[in-house]
């Protein structure tokens, strides 16, 4: 084969998409971690027992909190052909990961340009969030591709798919609402604006975009008589208007300065700038897709900041500011030497790659997930070592589960779980493990003062302590 320009173009996506699948490769063998740990996991293995479903109540709503259950019924599916093993079931949102890559690199090439899509691609990798949630059995990466099938879908005109990508959307996860509204909005300006249609015709065809709502409206409606309630109580109190200027300053910081993102969005809002200054035809002939995507990211912003805050929310949104950000800043530079664009954006991306590998933490959008898993395997292994089994330990939330739910891939010799654990430390107890992750303060410091350090297991910031208390 003749290696050219265009086969280097060709090539150079299913290289990164490659390489992004080496540096996961490690990730499948891990445990579950955090919300996948003690909820989706175990709502998609009972899911596995009882049968792949989409009805409600087919498994304990406790168990999958009265989400649409299309994530459970696909995750359970895969399982129920592949086998348990944690790194097969963990393959499953790696594949649905790529998909979403594949995807936004086309949509971004079709939209504005090879050059914009290959750096978008480049950037989402390199994204925390994203590199943390693409293997973790989680809804948010498949929320997010099929956000942005219904985009493509509908710009490029094609209304019976944008409806199924809807409707799928709809299914995973509630969220899915704001793209729904947004294209149902846009449709709706769309037919206003068509001459020549009567006013049954305007309606048909936007009644079409009522498909995806009314159907999932039926599972809220079958979940209401048969739980008696639409949504999970617990959620509905999450809703917090006193709280909305906080978490929208939360999730604004979040989307465009943290991890990294600041160069990016600085250097394309200067670019931004300059293309209005200077009157580009290019910004005027971009104007309709923008006018989309930044509906699509303002109106999602606007929706998350009443509901509960997780940075990994934003990962539906994440892909198009950075697709914009990236064509200002090409449209600028490229009529200047090569070598600026190429320095401009190797600067932007060591920036963005410097927070991504250092700034951890023990959390589900960091690379902390790492460390974090790694000292609760090690201290789950210790107390399987020491064989504590029927001891009363006090343990936060998240080793509870680990210690008590052997899917969850934390213990390992195959004796058991561990039978006695508390979440509240008594006079009673025996051992207890704190962690750096939900931390007790008060807890610590009485256990500290009582009770003796048998061990401690570190990882770049990230540490869990097994005590045995003096009187025991």
């Amino acid at each position: 084969m003749k290696f050219n320009k265009d086969t280097l173009r060709k090539f150079t996506p299913f290289v990164l998409m490659l390489g992004f699948v080496l540096f996961k490769i490690p990730d499948l063998f891990l445990p579950y971690f955090w919300d996948e740990a003690w909820s989706y996991v175990p709502a998609i293995k009972d899911m596995t027992l009882k049968g792949p479903s989409l009805l409600p109540n087919s498994i304990s709503p406790d168990m999958y909190r009265g989400h649409p259950l299309l994530f459970y019924f696909m995750s359970s599916t895969w399982i129920k052909l592949f086998g348990t093993n944690i790194w097969i079931t963990k393959l499953f949102p790696l594949i649905i990961s790529l998909f979403f890559l594949q995807t936004v690199f086309s949509f971004t090439k079709k939209n504005f340009n090879y050059l914009t899509a290959i750096l978008t691609l480049f950037f989402l990798i390199i994204q925390s969030v994203f590199f943390a949630q693409s293997t973790f059995l989680l809804p948010e990466v498949l929320i997010a591709l099929f956000t942005v099938l219904s985009l493509k879908s509908y710009i490029d005109k094609k209304y019976a798919s944008t409806i199924i990508w809807l409707t799928f959307a709809l299914y995973t996860k509630e969220s899915a609402i704001v793209i729904w509204g947004v294209i149902t909005f846009l449709r709706t300006l769309e037919v206003y604006k068509t001459s020549g249609l009567s006013i049954i015709d305007k309606f048909n065809r936007i009644l079409l975009f009522f498909v995806p709502i009314s159907l999932v409206f039926i599972f809220f409606l079958v979940q209401k008589l048969i739980v008696g309630w639409y949504f999970f109580p617990e959620h509905l109190s999450y809703i917090n208007l006193k709280e909305f200027a906080g978490r929208l300053d939360g999730y604004s910081s979040y989307l465009f300065i943290f991890m990294g993102r600041n160069l990016l969005t600085v250097f394309g809002l200067i670019a931004l700038i300059w293309l209005i200054i200077r009157k580009e035809s290019q910004l005027k002939d971009k104007r309709p897709i923008l006018f989309v995507l930044l509906l699509f990211v303002v109106t999602y912003l606007l929706f998350s900041s009443v509901n509960f805050y997780s940075p990994r929310y934003i990962l539906s949104i994440l892909p198009y500011m950075i697709m914009i950000w990236v064509y200002f800043i090409v449209t600028v530079t490229k009529k200047y030497h090569k070598a600026f664009t190429i320095l401009l954006f190797t600067v932007i991306a060591a920036n963005n790659l410097h927070f991504t590998l250092n700034k951890r933490g023990g959390h589900d959008h960091t690379l902390g997930y790492r460390d974090l898993i790694s000292v609760y395997s090690d201290i789950a292994q210790y107390c399987e070592e020491i064989e504590i089994y029927d001891s009363s330990i006090y343990a936060h939330f998240l080793m509870y589960n680990n210690l008590t739910n052997p899917d969850l891939g934390y213990l390992g010799n195959g004796k058991g779980v561990f039978t006695n654990i508390q979440n509240k430390f008594t006079e009673e107890t025996e051992f207890a493990i704190i962690s750096s992750s939900e931390l007790d303060k008060n807890a610590y410091e009485t256990i500290r003062k009582k009770g003796l350090l048998m061990k401690r297991f570190e990882q770049k910031g990230c540490w869990s302590e097994l005590y045995k208390m003096e009187n025991h």
